[in-house]
């Protein structure tokens, strides 16, 4: 199926393309709320500012797909293969992206605010400044991925595995980080203030200049960890 084909069928009303053949689509600017693309072939597609809002894209492969500027509020993207794609600047709040394949990816300012992101795979990626507030991320991956700047104010990263992450100037203000793993991370700068640290895994981390206003770090583990100029207050 051809870019003008789905379109047109849209466009009459259609809105099942459940396991569509859409690979190398060109379908960017399009309006297709509510479409179904669950089990789609979008491999390598352009979808640069789509709008994509409550969609349902569970299980599909979007493996270096562009989705720049793409509205994916509210969307289903549940198990959904996004290795290598580029989602910068696109807007995913509310969405569904539980188990979800987003390595390697490309979320630089990428809205991602109260989504669900429980055990996705998001390791080696990049959430440069990405806005992840009361998102769910439960058990996820994050680990080798550059989080400078990023927002996980009141998140919950319980049992979440941040290895080896630039988390530098990183907010996690009232964030549950229990049983969070971010062993060798980079966190200078970083906000934790009020975050829930029981069992976080801090071990070789750098926390030069972390504020950590109202924390309790009695349960959490520091072995190695570098504190010089934390701010408590």
């Amino acid at each position: 199926m051809d870019a003008n084909q789905l379109l047109e069928r849209y466009a009459a009303g259609e809105r099942d393309f459940h396991e569509a053949l859409l690979r190398d689509v060109n379908l960017e600017g399009a309006i297709l709320p509510d479409i179904n693309l669950i089990n789609a072939d979008l491999r390598e597609a352009y979808l640069k500012n789509t709008d994509l809002r409550g969609a349902k894209l569970g299980f599909a492969n979007c493996r270096g797909a562009n989705l720049n500027e793409a509205n994916l509020i509210g969307a289903n993207l549940i198990s959904v293969e996004l290795s290598w794609a580029s989602l910068i600047l696109a807007d995913l709040s509310w969405a569904n992206l539980d188990m979800a394949t987003l390595k390697g990816s490309n979320l630089i300012g990428t809205n991602l605010i109260g989504s669900t992101v429980r055990s996705a795979n998001l390791t080696d990626s990049k959430l440069i400044a990405a806005d992840l507030q009361a998102a769910d991320l439960h058990n996820a991956n994050l680990s080798e991925s550059n989080l400078t700047g990023a927002k996980f104010i009141r998140a919950n990263l319980e049992r979440a595995r941040l290895i080896e992450s630039k988390l530098m100037g990183a907010n996690f203000e009232g964030a549950n980080l229990k049983d969070a793993s971010l062993r060798n991370s980079n966190l200078e700068l970083a906000n934790l203030s009020q975050a829930i640290l029981v069992g976080t895994d801090f071990s070789e981390a750098i926390l030069c200049e972390a504020l950590l206003e109202g924390v309790d770090l009695d349960q959490a583990i520091l072995e190695g960890t570098i504190t010089a100029f934390l701010r408590m207050s």
